[in-house]
């Protein structure tokens, strides 16, 4: 099988880092083909949470002890990023390796003509289809994918363990205590669209919490026999708007000891994007008592998602598959919780565009970090090449294998994130492309659209400025940096060809 040209945007370093690559002296690799071959697979997925948040990560706030676990036993990317900053595209481009300018997924509100390319037929390769072909029993449960074919997946588990009278039951105990921003009105499509964020105690028991059932049907699954390696994936959404799950969850995070983002006045003014009136991502300004009441519930949310994985990951010991499978926890980005005045996803910013991303596999050097940014359509081709399967042709995706071995590898310059644009005339043109490198944030409207002009940059030196509040795109100190950036942002640049059928 042969593997993506990577030799138009491959590095000897990132820069301005001046960093030299770090071998490994009389180590062929960390990760041997014999040790690689018939490994198991769990694959996390989890919605709309920023990484930095996490205690391995370096959060302070959000206790996340099972992830953290994982990270000890693994490689955590400290600076992976998606590939569009909603789930649809994001997740389609993990499943399926390839880039939104190249399925033509670009956003959530894609137009049907171009939802046929999103894997309804069973000839069109997939992360599952592949490992179904090479020999893997496939299962999967909760959200992980959009719209692929039936035949891809072995066993949907969504229909394992269910609960016949779960409304019942529910409405027998349940007082709800969710409040609700109402973030105003965005005109959208010829329509007025109330905005609007729930959070609060969800009321109810943790067992009919649909991530509580969903890690049960994935502990049900790894405690059957299988007679072939599986790959098992799993969808944790609790973290995705409405911020809601039991009370107790909730009360580890006293709202009055919440701290809201530092915002400076007019930090807006000089992005390219205006984002008060583009729609319907991402929400805006929340006062500063709901912020504190909204982060609190998410983060709580974090934390009943951090149990679930902790009851998957006991089972795998338990059952003595856990030295012998490879585990990936990913989200599918980040969520704003006040950075910048916003919320939610959809803008070309940091921690929207932020992606969590741990790998454990045998070979790997458990508590290892990697700071080379890092995206997840590679997803793909990494798990295919340490499970020993060869990656298949035609993707956007390239195997990071290189940084499982040795971290601080030589690898591409930067990270690329495509605009989720929404426009009211259905069009899906992923006007805009951020580039991240080591030391800045690079982004550059390519398509005119009602709230920005093509042509328009934004350059951020996170060196000096971290959370980007600066943007010195315009700075002649940085005239060279600018141009070495574009020039790299426009050899990477694809606009959209058209659906795949």
């Amino acid at each position: 099988m042969s593997k993506p040209n990577m030799s138009h945007w491959q590095i000897a370093g990132a820069i301005g880092t001046g960093m030299a690559a770090l071998s490994f002296t009389g180590c062929e690799s960390l990760i041997q083909k014999e040790e690689v071959q018939k490994k198991n697979v769990l694959f996390i997925a989890i919605d709309d949470f920023t990484p930095k948040h996490w205690g391995c990560s370096g959060g302070t706030v959000v206790q996340t002890p099972h992830v953290d676990a994982l990270a000890a036993d693994g490689l955590l990317f400290n600076r992976a990023y998606c590939p569009s900053p909603a789930c649809v595209p994001s997740r389609q481009s993990v499943t399926r390796g390839l880039l939104p300018s190249t399925s033509g997924v670009f956003g959530n509100f894609t137009p049907i003509e171009i939802k046929r390319g999103w894997c309804k037929t069973p000839e069109q390769t997939t992360l599952y289809s592949h490992f179904q072909a090479n020999g893997y029993v496939t299962a999967s449960a909760g959200k992980v994918d959009h719209g692929l074919h039936k035949d891809h997946i072995d066993y949907r588990l969504d229909d394992t363990i269910t609960f016949p009278n779960r409304d019942e039951e529910i409405a027998a105990y349940i007082k709800p205590e969710q409040k609700a921003f109402k973030a105003g009105i965005v005109h959208f499509r010829g329509k007025d669209m109330p905005l609007q964020i729930l959070y609060g105690p969800s009321g109810m028991k943790e067992e009919h919490e649909w991530d509580y059932i969903n890690a049960s049907r994935g502990i049900r699954f790894l405690n059957q026999k299988h007679e072939k390696p599986f790959f098992l994936a799993l969808g944790l959404t609790s973290t995705h708007t409405s911020y809601s799950v039991p009370k107790k969850y909730h009360e580890m995070y006293p709202i009055d000891e919440m701290v809201v983002p530092f915002v400076p006045e007019n930090d807006r003014d000089d992005m390219i994007n205006d984002y008060d009136k583009i729609g319907p991502y991402p929400f805006r300004d929340a006062p500063e008592e709901v912020s504190k009441e909204m982060i609190s519930a998410h983060f709580a949310c974090m934390s009943f998602i951090d149990d679930q994985i902790g009851r998957v990951i006991q089972t795998l010991k338990e059952t003595g598959h856990y030295e012998n499978t490879v585990i990936v926890l990913w989200t599918d980005h980040g969520n704003m919780i006040g950075e910048h005045g916003i919320w939610s996803k959809g803008p070309l910013l940091e921690d929207a565009v932020s992606s969590g991303l741990i790998f454990k596999a045998p070979g790997i050097p458990g508590g290892t970090v990697c700071e080379r940014p890092v995206e997840s359509v590679d997803i793909f081709a990494t798990l295919s090449d340490v499970c020993g399967l060869g990656v298949p042709e035609n993707l956007d995706s390239v195997s990071m294998k290189t940084l499982l071995e040795n971290p601080k590898a030589e690898w591409k310059k930067g990270a690329m994130v495509t605009s989720m644009d929404v426009h009211e005339d259905n069009s899906i043109s992923g006007s805009s492309r951020l580039l991240i490198t080591e030391d800045f944030s690079f982004t550059k409207q390519y398509i005119d659209i009602p709230y920005a002009k093509a042509g328009d940059m934004e350059l951020y030196d996170l060196r000096t400025d971290p959370e980007c509040f600066n943007n010195v795109a315009h700075d002649k100190e940085y005239a060279g940096v600018l141009n070495e950036l574009e020039q790299l942002l426009d050899s990477r640049y694809k606009p959209y060809a058209g659906a795949s059928e």
